[in-house]
C-alpha cells in the first residue's frame, strides 16, 4: 500500500503525505515488525525474531517493549550478548521492571553462572504470585548446581501448580534418579513425554534411567526415539554403542561408535544435558 501511495505522489496524482501521514506509516510498520517478530519466537525461530526486535529497538530507542523484546527473543535464541545489550537498554528506560530479575537470571544461566542464576530466579518467585514456570526454572539451576533434593522440591512445588507441565516431569525424572529412586524417575520421564513427545532431552533421560535399570530394550528405544529427532546428540549415540555391544548387537554397536567419531571431528554443538 505504501509503494502504491508513493507510485500515485511520484506521478503528480496526489501530494506527498505530511509528517503526521509519515509518522504514522512508520508506527504501523513497526507494529507489523513487533507482530512478527513475536510470532517468530512462537514459533521456533528466535534467530528472525532477535534480528527485527533489535532492528526496533535501534528505531525506537525510547520504546520499553521494543527492548523487552529484544529480551525475549535473546533469550530464546540463547544470545548471552544480545541479552546483555537488551539488559542494559531496559535498565535505561525502567531499572525497576520486574522482568529484569528474570533477564538476569537468563544471562547468568547463558553464561555458565548457575550460582547466579538461581538468585535471580528465587528473586522473582518472590516478586509475585508462585508461577510454575519460574519454579521450573529454580529448579533446573538446582540440577545443575547438583543439589538434587533442592531441585525435587521446586520441581515438586511447580508440579502442584502445573500438573500437566511437560518440564517439570522432565526435572523430576532427573532429580529422583540421582537420588536413587529409579523407577519413579521412569514414571515421571514417561508423564513428561506423553505431554510433550517432541522433547529429544526426556527421551534421553528416560533411555539413561531405563539402562540403568538394566531394561536395555526399552532403553534402547528411547534413545533411538531421542537420536530420530537430534541425529547429531553424541551422548545418545554413545548410550546406544555401549547397550547395542551389551545386547550382542555388533554392527549397530560399531555404526553409532563411528558416528560419534564423526561429529565429534566435526565439532557440532552439543545440547546442554542436565
Amino acid at each position: 500500500a505504501a509503494a502504491a501511495l508513493q507510485q500515485l505522489v511520484e506521478l503528480g496524482y496526489i501530494e506527498a503525505p505530511g509528517e503526521d501521514v509519515q509518522r504514522d506509516l512508520a508506527r504501523a510498520r513497526a507494529e507489523q515488525k513487533f507482530n512478527l517478530a513475536c510470532t517468530y519466537i512462537d514459533g521456533k525461530q528466535p534467530a528472525r525474531a532477535l534480528a527485527l526486535a533489535e532492528e526496533l529497538a535501534a528505531q525506537f530507542p525510547r520504546e520499553l517493549r521494543y527492548a523487552v523484546l529484544c529480551g525475549q527473543a535473546a533469550i530464546s535464541a540463547g544470545e548471552a550478548e544480545a541479552l546483555a545489550r537488551a539488559i542494559a537498554h531496559t535498565e535505561r528506560l525502567k531499572p525497576d521492571r520486574k522482568q529484569m530479575l528474570t533477564f538476569r537470571a537468563f544471562h547468568c544461566w547463558l553464561t555458565g553462572d548457575s550460582e547466579g542464576a538461581l538468585r535471580y530466579f528465587q528473586g522473582a518467585t518472590e516478586n509475585g504470585p508462585r508461577d510454575p514456570w519460574l519454579l521450573c526454572r529454580v529448579g533446573r539451576a538446582f540440577l545443575r548446581l547438583r543439589r538434587w533434593s533442592d531441585a525435587e522440591k521446586a520441581f515438586m512445588d511447580a508440579l502442584a501448580l502445573d500438573p500437566d507441565n511437560p518440564e517439570v516431569n522432565y526435572g523430576l525424572s532427573i532429580a529422583l534418579p540421582r537420588q536413587g529412586r529409579l523407577e519413579e524417575g521412569v514414571h515421571y520421564g514417561l508423564q513428561a513425554i506423553s505431554l510433550f513427545h517432541d522433547f529429544p532431552l526426556a527421551h534421553f533421560q528416560l533411555g539413561a534411567v531405563l539402562s540403568r535399570l538394566r531394561w536395555y530394550e526399552r532403553a534402547l528405544q528411547a534413545f533411538q526415539i531421542c537420536l530420530a529427532m537430534s541425529p547429531n546428540f553424541v551422548l545418545a549415540h554413545r548410550y546406544v554403542s555401549k547397550i547395542a555391544a551389551r545386547l550382542g548387537q555388533s554392527e549397530m554397536a560399531n555404526k553409532h561408535r563411528d558416528l560419534v567419531k564423526r561429529i565429534t571431528a566435526a565439532g557440532i554443538p552439543q545440547p546442554s544435558v542436565d
